[in-house]
């Protein structure tokens, strides 16, 4: 394919930030961007970085650290930038498995005002960006993908297949007609926001 087809940045979700699909774009000169798996060398830099006030807040609550990390079965250290969002007063925790049965979900509500609590997450990229524009390239990286989630959840793009390849490829572009068709409509009915279909089962 030639370069002018490539696209601008390879991004990808937490199980495509391997060893392999880093060096194809380092070697192909392609930026890229992808989320970490939380393991244990992810948390120690959340750890060590968790503790320290250089975290650069952003309008949306949404607050950032650079660093370096290598990860087992890297090559090299590779730049990384861990975003943590504060979470509200009422939050949900794992009870510990006993022998009497699973793992049971809880809720828990934080009285003490001065603990905050924090959700992380941890993005490798190879941008040189400002921290938090990483962190809204992520996040349209999400939104992209709703379309093609809601297409095939919501659409039926993923409910139907047959042998022949021709009555295959009609129905697709049915579908994506008229979901064309209702993105369209929605957005004259609100045009701030994207707004998805209510699935309703028969």
């Amino acid at each position: 394919m030639p370069r002018e087809h490539w696209p601008a940045l390879l991004r990808g979700d937490r199980d495509w930030g391997t060893e392999a699909n880093l060096q194809a774009a380092e070697q192909a000169g392609l930026p890229d961007l992808f989320k970490l798996r939380l393991t244990s060398n992810t948390r120690r830099l959340v750890e060590r970085l968790m503790l320290g006030n250089q975290w650069v807040k952003g309008r949306t609550g949404l607050a950032s650290r650079k660093s370096e990390l290598r990860l087992t079965g890297w090559s090299c250290a590779r730049r990384v930038v861990v975003l943590r969002r504060q979470l509200k007063r009422k939050t949900w925790r794992w009870s510990a498995q006993n022998q009497q049965g699973p793992r049971q979900l809880s809720f828990a509500e934080l009285t003490d005002d001065d603990v905050a609590v924090y959700e992380y997450s941890v993005l490798v990229t190879s941008l040189d960006i400002e921290m938090l524009s990483v962190a809204q390239l992520y996040r349209d990286r999400a939104d992209a993908e709703n379309s093609f989630d809601e297409l095939k959840n919501h659409w039926g793009w993923g409910g139907f297949t047959t042998q022949d390849l021709k009555r295959c490829r009609f129905m697709a572009r049915i579908i994506a007609l008229v979901y064309n068709w209702w993105s369209l409509f929605v957005r004259l009915a609100d045009p701030d926001r994207h707004t998805e279909a209510i699935p309703v089962a028969p």
